[in-house]
């Protein structure tokens, strides 16, 4: 407020003090900023808000197919099974922690189990494969012979 509409105030409401220095300076305690530049209203040919609209749609439809992307990105999740196992027929499973903690180890113990059923059957397979080999090598010895 300038000092003129300060004074122009205490004469409309009819107070008038006798000193107005203190309410002068308590609301006007800077100099007045003004707007060096022009308003956007006050510019351009009438255009400007649907040319800005226009800019806003476009930097807000990147905005929203960006986070559209974000939540489409898979995770990766496991089911944990119940230890009820058959008698689980639906419905909301809720773990504390230690009931997690034992289904966590029971995938585990399951995936060690796969792991060493694989590799033992890798090694029945190369065992055969030794014998059947083993057994041939005998086989053309006795021809020979």
């Amino acid at each position: 407020m300038t000092h003129d509409l300060i004074l122009k105030s205490f004469q409309a409401t009819g107070v008038w003090l006798m000193d107005a220095d203190p309410v002068l300076q308590r609301f006007n305690n800077g100099p007045q900023q003004q707007d060096d530049e022009l308003g956007i209203g006050e510019q351009g040919d009438g255009d400007t808000w649907p040319q800005l609209r226009k800019i806003f749609d476009a930097a807000n439809a990147e905005l929203r197919a960006e986070i559209n992307l974000i939540k489409k990105r898979l995770t990766k999740s496991t089911t944990l099974t119940t230890q009820e196992g058959d008698n689980w027929h639906g419905g909301a499973v809720f773990y504390s922690p230690r009931k997690l903690a034992s289904a966590r180890a029971r995938k585990a113990a399951e995936l060690d189990e796969a792991a060493e059923l694989q590799l033992k059957k890798t090694r029945d397979r190369e065992a055969r494969a030794a014998e059947a080999a083993h057994k041939k090598q005998n086989q053309e010895a006795a021809k020979v012979a």
